[in-house]
C-alpha cells in the first residue's frame, strides 16, 4: 500500500484506527531482520514495490506511537495517524542500513517528527516566543524591574520549552544544523536517544498546557500576561494592575501564587520524566 492509497482509503479513518487498537484490522506483521534487510536493499535499488511492503509492515508502529499522544481539541486520532504515516513514508528512502540500527528505530523518529510538527502547527501549545525569552533573560541578568523572587525566576527557567525541531544546534561551530536534521544525522547523537528526548519535550509541553488550564482563569490570565505566555510580550505588573483595577502588589501576589501552583507539580512531573 502506498502513502497516497492509505490517505484515500478508509483505513486511515478514526473508526479503522480504533479497530486496529482492538485488534480487528490485520496489518501485516513486522518483517524479520533478514526480510527487512532484503526489502531495504530493494528500496535503495529503486524498487517501488519494496517501498510499499516496508510501509505496510511498519504501519503498526505508526498506530502504536500515535496512541501515545493526547488528541487536542478540534483534532482526531485520524490526524495523528496520517501525520505519522507521512513520517514513515519519508523515513523509507532515507534509511541507511549500514548505521547498525533496525528500520523501526530510525522510522520512529520520522513518525514522531511529523506528528510533532502537525501538533505544533495545528494545536495551541503554550510556549515562550523568542523575543519574550530574550527580554526575560535580560531582566534576569540585570535584575532591573524584575518583580519576582529568585525562586520564582528559577521556576520560570524550568518552564522554558524545549527547542523547536526547526531551531539550530551547534551554533558556535561549523556544524550549524537544524535540530530535526541533527536527530537523523550521523554527526549527531544516536537517533534513538534523540527520539526519547523529543518525546520528553512533547510531554513537557503537554504538562505545561494542562497545568495552566488547571489554574483559576484569572490567575492563568494574569500569569500569562506577566510571563508572556503563550505568544505575547511580558507586561509590567503596573500595566496589568491598571487594566484590571487592581493594585500592583495584588497582581504580584497573584503571579507568585500562580508560579507556586505550577512549581510543585512541575517537580513531581519532572521526576516522572527522569
Amino acid at each position: 500500500m502506498t502513502l497516497s492509497a492509505f490517505m484515500a482509503s478508509p483505513l486511515s479513518s478514526t473508526s479503522s484506527a480504533v479497530a486496529f487498537s482492538l485488534g480487528d484490522y490485520d496489518w501485516p506483521r513486522p518483517l524479520s531482520p533478514d526480510a527487512e534487510h532484503d526489502c531495504v536493499r530493494r528500496v535503495r535499488a529503486g524498487d517501488p514495490e519494496a517501498k510499499d511492503i516496508l510501509f505496510a509492515a511498519n504501519m503498526r508502529l505508526v498506530f502504536f506511537l500515535a496512541h501515545r499522544y493526547p488528541i487536542p481539541d478540534g483534532m482526531t486520532f485520524e490526524d495523528l495517524v496520517q501525520w505519522g504515516a507521512i513520517g514513515l513514508w519519508e523515513a523509507i528512502p532515507r534509511f541507511d542500513p549500514t548505521r547498525g540500527v533496525r528500520f523501526s528505530t530510525y522510522a520512529a523518529f520520522w513518525i514522531r517528527r511529523e506528528i510533532g510538527r502537525g501538533l505544533e502547527t495545528t494545536a495551541t501549545l503554550i510556549r515562550v516566543p523568542r523575543p519574550a525569552r530574550d527580554r526575560l533573560a535580560r531582566r534576569a541578568a540585570t535584575g532591573d524591574s524584575w518583580p519576582l523572587s529568585l525562586a520564582d525566576q528559577r521556576a520560570l527557567a524550568a518552564l522554558h520549552p524545549a527547542p523547536s525541531l526547526e531551531a539550530s544546534v551547534g551554533a558556535d561551530t561549523e556544524d550549524d544544523l537544524p535540530f530535526a536534521t541533527a536527530l537523523a544525522d550521523d554527526r549527531a547523537t544516536d537517533p534513538a536517544e534523540r527520539v526519547a528526548e523529543a518525546d520528553a519535550a512533547f510531554q513537557q509541553h503537554r504538562w505545561l498546557r494542562q497545568a495552566l488550564a488547571a489554574l483559576p482563569a484569572r490567575t492563568a490570565q494574569i500569569l500569562g500576561e506577566a510571563m508572556g505566555w503563550p505568544d505575547q510580550a511580558p507586561r509590567a505588573l503596573s500595566a496589568i494592575a491598571r487594566d484590571r483595577g487592581l493594585s500592583r502588589e495584588r497582581v504580584r501576589q497573584i503571579v507568585q501564587q500562580g508560579l507556586t501552583a505550577l512549581r510543585s507539580p512541575l517537580r513531581a512531573s519532572r521526576r516522572d520524566w527522569e
